[in-house]
């Protein structure tokens, strides 16, 4: 029954997408942009010169089939599912109008994580997402990228919907603007460090970056969540910071499964190649200082070799010699208990609490078994 809740939830989610990444291929959408293109008539450049059809069909088309592409290829959706429990955390039953607003911030959340996916696989040369071709790799690269900035900016019109009340239209795009730069300082660091493979961070420095690139957007969804419905809530501030640490929590789960197992869609220990200061490979350097340089040379012979290289299993292998999984999963382990106990001393029993426990428990369930 509460599964079900939940795959209720979801498939409003799914519908909202594609409801708002519809609007793209709208006529009204479209008028927009022929009336923006009209707008850039000069003298120099006399209006009937300008082919706004062709501009239409030529460079607006791909960008919406470029956000679609991402945007509507799946996923877990569960940035997306925590603004709508944060929302029935405050208030058990909700609206028509506060449905409508929810799941319309449902799309902004989702359109910024797929903004954030196209320019992350860029940035780490994957070629997979979600097991098909990476958006740049499908559309080329420079289409890609313009389409990736372009989401963004997509994601912030969405808040200019009617159902949006005035009132707090301001107020989510501040907080929305926030988190961009946040996350996209955290993708700063992460950048650096795989760039820099000599560098090797210290558990402090990856939680920071963790909390900003992971951590930023769940924070984000449960904040609009709450303050969709009840802007004086004085459980935002907490209740924010505890689903930045379920954030943290999700991205330790991805480091460690990315080691073991590979994650869905994805090549397997594609972070080796990439060269990526994951949790297990820091606490592994923590524990054994003197084999940082034979990792970071392993590290290097991947990214020329490719993700079959036999430098991706010596590296896997050692990595596997030490405690740094186990401990990677302990912490992550740790992160989680503290959360829910949190929660369950923050809000008395619901209906909507046991849904948020078991959407936790389900989300961090290769960490909470600790079967790795």
């Amino acid at each position: 029954m509460v599964k079900n809740k939940i795959e209720c939830i979801r498939d409003k989610v799914e519908k909202s997408l594609h409801k708002n990444l519809e609007q793209l291929s709208q006529l009204e959408n479209k008028n927009f942009f022929l009336k923006t293109a009209k707008s850039l008539h000069t003298e120099s450049l006399p209006l009937d010169k300008v082919n706004t059809a062709a501009l239409y069909d030529e460079a607006y088309i791909p960008l919406a089939d470029i956000s679609k592409y991402t945007v509507l290829a799946g996923g877990k959706r569960w940035r997306a599912i925590l603004c709508v429990l944060s929302a029935q955390l405050e208030t058990e039953t909700l609206s028509p109008i506060e449905e409508q607003i929810l799941y319309t911030l449902s799309s902004v959340i989702e359109c910024i994580h797929a903004a954030s996916l196209i320019h992350d696989d860029i940035e780490d040369a994957s070629e997979k997402r979600r097991g098909a071709l990476a958006a740049h790799i499908q559309y080329g690269l420079d289409n890609a990228l313009n389409a990736g900035s372009w989401l963004y900016f997509f994601a912030m019109q969405l808040l200019e919907s009617p159902v949006i009340p005035e009132a707090k239209r301001n107020l989510f795009l501040g907080l929305v603007r926030d988190a961009v730069y946040s996350l996209h300082l955290g993708q700063a660091m992460d950048i650096r460090w795989h760039q820099n493979l000599e560098f090797m961070p210290s558990f402090s420095e990856y939680k920071t970056m963790i909390r900003l690139k992971t951590g930023t957007l769940a924070a984000l969804a449960s904040t609009l969540g709450m303050l969709a419905v009840d802007e004086h809530s004085e459980h935002i501030e907490l209740f924010s910071f505890l689903m930045q640490e379920l954030g943290i929590v999700f991205q330790i789960q991805d480091d460690v499964q990315n080691i073991c197992a590979g994650l869905p869609g994805k090549d397997a220990a594609d972070d080796i190649v990439e060269g990526k200061k994951s949790l297990p490979v820091i606490l592994h350097c923590k524990q054994f200082p003197n084999d940082t340089k034979k990792l970071i040379s392993l590290f290097v012979k991947a990214r020329q070799e490719g993700v079959h290289s036999i430098s991706v299993n010596e590296a896997l292998t050692l990595l596997r010699q030490s405690e740094a999984i186990p401990n990677a999963v302990k912490y992550a382990y740790q992160r989680i208990s503290f959360v829910k106990q949190k929660l369950n001393s923050l809000y008395p029993e619901s209906e909507t609490k046991k849904l948020l426990l078991f959407f936790i428990d389900n989300l961090t369930a290769h960490i909470c078994s600790k079967q790795f």
